[in-house]
This record gives structure tokens, C-alpha cells and sequence, in this order.
């Protein structure tokens, strides 16, 4: 590539990712008008798992325009993009990506990636594709119990759980899963360690403020005695 033509595909880099952003906050600020205008078309827009999909500018903006009246504040925020060009009009793109979502009374934390196809038309970068896979999306109160160690993670509300498709469908983890099968985690209670629980029986703790102890320097605001 020329140096013309490399200063012009990092422009076109950060055109992409600036429409990535653009997508983030164009949802949570419930601005439909900037969400139709960065896809194209023929756009889609859908889960990767064909459970939800939306082909076609109108459609989308049919799907936004009803979804987002059910939801209270979100915030969707873009992480790591890997961006691969297939020419100077297109390129395709995996976005890591968190997102908080108010629904039905509930604070739902999703951890995602979007799957994207991107066509320059008329001038400006667009979504050809939009696609997502879900590692979990489940209530916040869920996820930081024990969320990430169960299985069938997306729980969108009224829908019950539902299979993930992140890591489990990929296929270098069901491949890794295959070789290296996981054995699971027991971990004892505190008392069932024999060694721990005699150490605790002979060594306690105190803490003894200095005023208490006068030999104690004026530094030492208090001490730990052992006994």
C-alpha cells in the first residue's frame, strides 16, 4: 500500500470506530433519528442465534423505537474493536462490549460482542450487519453471586435462561472442552482443614489501643498481642 493509501485506511479506522460510539450513544440517549442513519438500507440488526433479527433500515428502527419505550436509563459502552477491511467500501468488525440496562423494575448487566459488517455508502461508514452474541445478560444481583459460574446465562426478562453463546458455542472451546475436559472445584469449609482449624484454636488475635499500654511509643496507635 501506498503511503496515500495507508493514511486513508487509518482514517477510514477511526471513521468505523467513531460509528461504533455513535451506536452506543445514540441507544442510550433514545435518539432513533441518529440510529436510523447508521445503517444502511439493507441493513440487519439481531441476535447471532437468529432468535431475534431485524432485516431492513425500517425494521430496525421499528424494533428501537418499540423496545426502548419499555426500558428505563441505559449505558452501553464499547471495549476492544478488531476491525479487518475486505476493501476501501467494506470491512467486517468484532466489538467487545459491556452494557447496564433498566427493565421491569430490575438494574440487567450483559457482557456481549458485536459481530459487524460495514459498508461504505454515500460517503460515511455504516452498518451492514449488526449481530450479537451474548456471554451473559442476567439481573446485577445474579451475575455478582455466583453468574459467571452457571450455565445458560441470558435471561432476558420473562424468557427464563437461555443457552449463551459465548464461550460455550464457539468452536475452540468446545474443542478445549474435548481436550481438556474441566474437573470441578470443591472447595472445604473453613473447618474441614485439620492444619487451619488447630492453629486458629491455639493462636487468637487482639488489638490493645496504646493509651491502654503505656510502654507503647506515641507512634503506635495500637498493637497486636498474640496469645
Amino acid at each position: 500500500m501506498s503511503l496515500e493509501e495507508r493514511i486513508e485506511r487509518l482514517e477510514a479506522r477511526e471513521e468505523i470506530r467513531t460509528l461504533v460510539a455513535d451506536y452506543s450513544m445514540a441507544v442510550d440517549d433514545r435518539d432513533v433519528e441518529t440510529i436510523e442513519r447508521l445503517f444502511t438500507e439493507d441493513g440487519v440488526f439481531g441476535h447471532a442465534d437468529g432468535s431475534a433479527v431485524m432485516n431492513g433500515r425500517q425494521e430496525i428502527v421499528d424494533f428501537y423505537s418499540g423496545r426502548l419505550g419499555d426500558m428505563g436509563p441505559t449505558y452501553h459502552y464499547p471495549h476492544s474493536h478488531k476491525i479487518t477491511f475486505q476493501n476501501e467500501n467494506e470491512a467486517e468488525g468484532i466489538v467487545l462490549a459491556h452494557a447496564e440496562l433498566s427493565q421491569e423494575g430490575q438494574t440487567y448487566y450483559t457482557g456481549l460482542r458485536y459481530y459487524d459488517r460495514y459498508e461504505k455508502a454515500n460517503g460515511s461508514w455504516c452498518f451492514k450487519e449488526r449481530l450479537l452474541k451474548f456471554l451473559f445478560f442476567m439481573p446485577m444481583e445474579e451475575l455478582v453471586k455466583d453468574g459467571l459460574c452457571q450455565e445458560n446465562r441470558k435471561r432476558f426478562p420473562g424468557e427464563g435462561k437461555l443457552p449463551t453463546d459465548l464461550p460455550e458455542m464457539q468452536p475452540s472451546w468446545i474443542a478445549s472442552r474435548r481436550k481438556y475436559p474441566v474437573r470441578p472445584t470443591v472447595i472445604p469449609p473453613v473447618n474441614s482443614c485439620p492444619l487451619f482449624s488447630r492453629r486458629m484454636k491455639k493462636r487468637s488475635v487482639t488489638v490493645v489501643y496504646s493509651e491502654a499500654l503505656p510502654e507503647v511509643p506515641a507512634a503506635g496507635r495500637h498493637r497486636l498481642c498474640n496469645r
